[in-house]
């Protein structure tokens, strides 16, 4: 029987969506019999504890052997260090000297690069990466949209669609109230006030739920909590809620307003909740913008088994290849 080891390698600075994606794929990966050992490395790091960081990931990966590396993010994300030192690659050579597939994971929309930083990208693509899987649905954005060089890169693209857990909650015969939801931080007030303002527009008789994370700065979430302090605006605000809990509630809910990021614009599709979208966009390379318009034209008929997807593309590349040992070896 066939059995996988995958070794992932997550990289963020800002944001949760990476690490979410990756641990979608990592239960799927379980589900089938496979193994992946995944490794997290957050935060805006010094350039020499980065370095650190990968020299630690080189002995961790030696020790574990994988038969694919991979990576998600890189190299079509922000991280300038990745240009500055040689950490990234001494791990990628590593991995191609095991004999390890590496293959790299991009969301549907990547961040906007100068033409260095895309000239970059495309090297390290051909040099070291063997297949790059896209986490989105071609026919909603293709990954030419942002980044334009894709007719220079020599590795095969996939389109794995949406990587997401498919859990549906039941639904309920009639929907009602609104829920708020925002990103962590302060960027988060920009989606609390425009629905405060809309609360108080509003002629519906109706409970407005804010879900306001634990993250969020204490002197910017007191006034949300103040004004829920007064009954007749009819607004709870709750935190620490689970994804599932979080699903259960759009559910019930008539309305959704809240940012567009990755993991919220599918908390949206697959429970079917009409969602007024607030997108970040105060940073040029925000992807939130372009997928609040896209689902504002109607064309939202995605695939979303991006989990099951990426796993049988995973099995049948690396079983493929070692087929191709074999081969040469016979």
């Amino acid at each position: 029987v066939f059995r996988m080891r995958v070794y992932g390698l997550v990289q963020s600075q800002i944001g949760s969506g990476h690490y979410v994606r990756m641990k979608h794929i990592q239960k799927g990966l379980k589900d089938n019999g496979h193994h992946m050992n995944l490794q997290h490395i957050e935060g805006k790091l010094s350039h020499e504890e980065m370095q650190r960081r990968m020299v630690g990931q080189m002995e961790i990966i030696t020790d574990y052997s994988p038969d694919v590396l991979l990576l998600e993010g890189f190299p079509f994300m922000r991280y300038a260090w990745y240009e500055k030192h040689n950490s990234i690659k001494e791990v990628l050579k590593l991995a191609k000297s095991m004999g390890t597939q590496v293959i790299t994971s991009v969301r549907d929309i990547a961040i906007q690069q100068n033409d260095k930083r895309s000239a970059f990208a495309v090297e390290m693509l051909n040099e070291y990466v063997d297949l790059v899987l896209v986490h989105g649905d071609k026919s909603f954005i293709e990954l030419e949209d942002t980044f334009p060089h894709t007719n220079l890169i020599d590795v095969p693209i996939h389109y794995t669609g949406y990587v997401t857990d498919l859990y549906k909650p039941s639904s309920r015969p009639s929907r009602h109230g609104v829920v708020v939801s925002g990103a962590s931080g302060a960027v988060g007030d920009l989606v609390f006030d425009e629905a405060i303002k809309l609360c108080k527009r509003s002629t519906y008789k109706e409970p407005w739920t804010f879900i306001i994370s634990d993250k969020h700065p204490t002197k910017n979430a007191k006034k949300f909590i103040e004004y829920s302090k007064d009954k007749k605006n009819n607004i709870k605000v709750v935190s620490n809620i689970t994804s599932r809990q979080f699903r259960k509630l759009l559910t019930k809910s008539r309305l959704s307003i809240s940012q567009c990021g990755y993991n919220t614009f599918l908390d949206s599709i697959i429970t079917e909740t009409p969602t007024t979208f607030v997108p970040y966009c105060e940073s040029k390379s925000s992807d939130q913008p372009m997928r609040s318009e896209r689902y504002g034209n109607g064309n939202i008929n995605i695939d979303v088994n991006g989990v099951k997807n990426t796993v049988e593309i995973l099995e049948t590349f690396v079983h493929n290849e070692d087929m191709n040992e074999m081969a040469k070896c016979c």
